[in-house]
């Protein structure tokens, strides 16, 4: 599509191609647990110490960190041992914030104790759930806010849950498409992107891709693409130079081996399963994710674009027919409008071609409005949204977003967006009134530092942005 190419509601025909303004994004969930968090007592005391060894959990493999004055630690609930320490420079009311926002997997115990061996805070959770599972993660890489001088804000305070495997206490995996990112408020990216997936021309060999919409970015970045046009699924492992499919691929079609442009895909942990928007078809189908031949229709009839699921195994799909974003519970085929409904408009209570969806902790569900150049917030049981982004007319100023496409929030309710029209990625803090610009707006071409028609969008537990674009590629944007 040329930039000046004009943009209508033909994309609701489902028998011409897809648009550029049909592409949608995966829109991520992040996890909540209903447990309860006993109180840590506040310190007015700043204490520093320094790591030694330190390295880091990844995939569920076991080490700890030395310490000497501080020492936070997680602990199985099944074998009571110790999974992580961390010895950090920090100001302790600063962790206690910190801490309130972790989730520990059921049973798990979170303890904070100073040289002495006094405990300040045991944390204990009995919930049925959890959204730490399996890695280690950042609990929190917190600025230093306090009166007190710290000699290292930047450093990062690691946690980890009680990690899945023999010897430790196992716990299910969320089925939630994003990790918790908490990213940095000042963080930057390298302006130029690397290729990892496709980039080898428009195709269907396991080399390219054609139309690439939604992804998915596992915990070991092994990255999964909506590959429009080939109507497959594909799966394309950290460094890899081909890519496998994983779903589809057996031309276009209905059958429970096929799809139909699907233009969404996430990864269901608890069942190991893709969750495909499979579009062409109307329907949402769960696809084994180790092997599987065919897949699942689990939910039929809906006219679904961009796709999220919640830590309760709730759907949320754009109901492009009828301006509205639908809840839909196991089982449910009618589901529940939870955003617009009131027809076409530009009002706070209407859509206006809702293309990409994401869903907090809380609930609360981001749309990117296409015509109306904006995203909007609905919380949780709202009658109208806010804006959080755009909303100022279509433009290209910092203020404006033009015809808007992924969307991606962080821990910290940043918004970042997919500002297809202007070739650019655009993050909003929350409360500001302009963007700024993290990624492309360097004008629509195919260098490292630029996008044609920015697509989906998501960053890996690091905090790495991943784009995808009508050059037939994901691109990759290392955080600094």
């Amino acid at each position: 599509m040329s930039s000046d190419e004009s943009f209508d509601d033909e994309y609701f025909d489902k028998s011409s191609p897809i648009r550029m303004s049909d592409r949608v994004l995966r829109s991520s969930s992040i996890s909540t647990s209903s447990d309860q968090i006993m109180p840590m007592n506040s310190i007015d005391e700043t204490y520093s110490s320094t790591n030694s060894n330190t390295k880091t959990i990844s995939n569920g493999n076991f080490t700890s960190r030395s310490f000497e004055k501080i020492r936070l630690s997680i602990e199985s609930a099944s074998v009571h041992e110790v999974v992580e320490r961390s010895s950090q420079i920090f100001d302790v009311n600063h962790l206690k914030e910190c801490i309130d926002k972790a989730h520990i997997c059921p049973g798990g115990r979170l303890e904070l104790i100073i040289d002495s061996g006094k405990s300040f805070g045991l944390f204990h959770k009995n919930g049925l759930k959890c959204s730490i599972c399996n890695k280690m993660t950042d609990l929190t890489n917190f600025p230093a806010q306090s009166s007190r001088q710290i000699q290292e804000p930047n450093q990062r305070l690691y946690a980890a849950s009680a990690i899945s495997g023999t010897g430790y206490a196992a716990c299910p995996p969320p089925s939630l498409r994003a990790n918790s990112i908490d990213i940095h408020p000042n963080a930057r990216w390298q302006q130029n992107g690397t290729t990892v997936a496709g980039g080898n021309g428009l195709g269907s060999g396991l080399n390219q891709l054609n139309y690439p919409l939604g992804l998915y970015v596992d915990d070991d970045q092994t990255i999964f693409v909506a590959d429009l046009s080939n109507h497959r699924i594909m799966e394309w492992k950290l460094g890899a130079t081909s890519g496998k499919v994983v779903a589809g691929g057996n031309g276009q079609g209905n059958g429970a081996h096929q799809l139909n442009r699907p233009v969404d895909v996430i990864v269901d942990k608890e069942s190991d399963s893709l969750i495909i928007s499979d579009s062409g078809n109307e329907r949402l189908v769960r696809w084994p994710r180790r092997n599987g031949t065919s897949g699942e229709t689990i939910i039929s009839n809906i006219d679904c674009l961009g796709l999220a699921i919640d830590e309760n195994e709730s759907f949320y799909g754009v109901d492009r027919k009828n301006y509205a974003v639908r809840r839909y519970r196991i089982g449910d085929t009618e589901g529940t409008i939870v955003a617009g409904g009131n027809g076409k408009g530009n009002r706070l209570d209407q859509l206006s071609s809702p293309q990409f969806i994401f869903v907090d902790r809380d609930h609360s569900l981001y749309v990117s409005d296409l015509w109306n150049h904006r995203v909007i917030k609905w919380e949780e049981g709202a009658k109208q949204g806010i804006v959080v982004a755009g909303g100022q007319g279509q433009g290209n100023s910092l203020t404006q977003l033009y015809v808007p496409l992924g969307v991606f929030v962080d821990q910290w309710g940043t918004v970042y967006v997919a500002d297809q029209g202007n070739d650019r990625i655009i993050r909003w803090p929350k409360g500001v009134t302009q963007g700024t610009v993290i990624a492309g707006g360097n004008g629509r071409g195919v260098h490292p530092n630029q996008f044609k028609n920015p697509i989906g969008l998501s960053f890996d537990r690091h905090g790495n942005l991943y784009v995808t674009d009508e050059n037939n590629r994901v691109q990759r944007f290392s955080i600094l």
